[in-house]
């Protein structure tokens, strides 16, 4: 039976010692985090604008990601591992973006602040 385990470390010493310990138990696959490298346009889009997300880790399911400007959920229209592109949603207020990977439950923040 193939079980999947997600594990958060760190520091370079915890990311060791999990991976000894794992590969002694064999067929090992570890998620990276998703990073936000950009987001067009990062201000002056109004609501049920596009903007396209891009970075690495996202999931090529567009439901599978979780897209949030500040405290908002957002539409994802459509997604692979590098972008997404997403609908501003109502309520949207100058704030960070973040994405929730659903399959990996790992998640991005942006560095940027997106104002709409």
């Amino acid at each position: 039976m193939k079980r999947t385990f997600i594990f958060r470390v760190k520091n370079l010493l915890s990311v060791f010692a999990l991976t000894l310990l794992l590969a002694a138990v064999g067929n090992i696959a570890f998620a990276a985090a998703p990073t936000i490298t950009s987001i067009t346009p990062v201000s002056g889009l109004p609501v049920s604008g596009t903007v396209l997300i891009t970075g690495t880790g996202f999931n090529d399911t567009a439901s599978r990601n979780v897209v949030w400007f500040g405290g908002v959920q957002a539409t994802v229209s459509t997604a692979n591992a590098t972008s997404l592109l997403v609908v501003v949603p109502l309520g949207a207020q100058y704030s960070t973006i973040s994405v929730l990977n659903l399959t990996t439950a790992l998640t991005a923040v942006s560095a940027d602040m997106f104002a709409p």
